[in-house]
C-alpha cells in the first residue's frame, strides 16, 4: 500500500528530527523565542481532540509522541509536534504538525510565491478571511498566515483536510506574535 509507505517515511523523518530535542512546554510570547513558543503541547493536544471529536464515528485515541524544534537548510526554524491516532486495535497512524514563523526577507517572497502560484504549482489555494492580514489554505495540508510583518506556516505533512484544526492553532499562535 503506497500511502502507508509514505506515512511510515514521514513518521521516520519526524522521529529523527525530534530525537534529543527539548520538550515544548508552556509558550512564551514572541517569535524570537522560536516556533515552539507559539503553541504549548496541551494546546495542540486539545485542538486535535476537538477536531477529531467533530468527525463522524468514534474519536480515535490520541497518543502524544513529542515536540521539538529544528532548523532546516533554508534557515527556517520549525516546531514539530508528533502524535498518533488509534481508531481500532492495530489501526494506529503517526502524524506531525510543523509550525514556523519567519520575519526575514524570505517571508514576503514566500507569500508572493504562494499567491502567484495559485494555478501553477499548487493543487489548490483558498484565501481565508479573518485570520491575520492575509491567509491561504494550500493543497489541503498547509496554512500560510501573514501577521505582524511575518509569515506563520502550519503544515500537516501527509494528513490532509485539517483546515479547521489549522485555523484553531493559527488563532492561538497569532495571539502570541508581537
Amino acid at each position: 500500500m503506497p500511502g502507508r509507505h509514505v506515512q511510515v517515511l514521514f513518521l521516520l523523518a519526524v522521529l529523527v528530527l525530534t530525537i534529543g530535542l527539548a520538550q515544548a512546554n508552556q509558550p512564551t510570547p514572541g517569535p524570537t523565542a522560536g516556533p515552539c513558543s507559539l503553541l504549548s503541547k496541551q494546546e495542540v493536544l486539545e485542538a486535535i481532540k476537538a477536531s477529531e471529536a467533530k468527525k463522524p464515528g468514534k474519536p480515535p485515541a490520541i497518543t502524544w509522541e513529542g515536540a521539538g524544534q529544528d532548523e532546516f537548510p533554508e534557515g527556517v526554524r520549525w516546531c514539530i509536534y508528533s502524535y498518533s491516532l488509534e481508531w481500532a486495535k492495530g489501526d494506529k497512524w503517526s502524524y506531525g504538525i510543523r509550525v514556523s514563523y519567519q520575519r526575514d526577507p524570505g517571508a514576503p517572497q514566500l507569500l508572493r510565491e504562494v499567491k502567484s502560484n495559485v494555478r501553477k504549482t499548487f493543487y489548490s489555494v483558498e484565501p481565508l478571511r479573518g485570520l491575520g492580514e492575509e491567509a491561504y489554505w494550500v493543497d489541503n495540508v498547509r496554512l500560510y498566515v501573514w501577521v505582524k510583518g511575518g509569515l506563520l506556516v502550519i503544515d500537516h505533512g501527509f494528513r490532509a483536510n485539517q483546515k479547521e484544526l489549522s485555523i484553531q492553532l493559527a488563532k492561538l499562535a497569532t495571539g502570541r506574535i508581537r
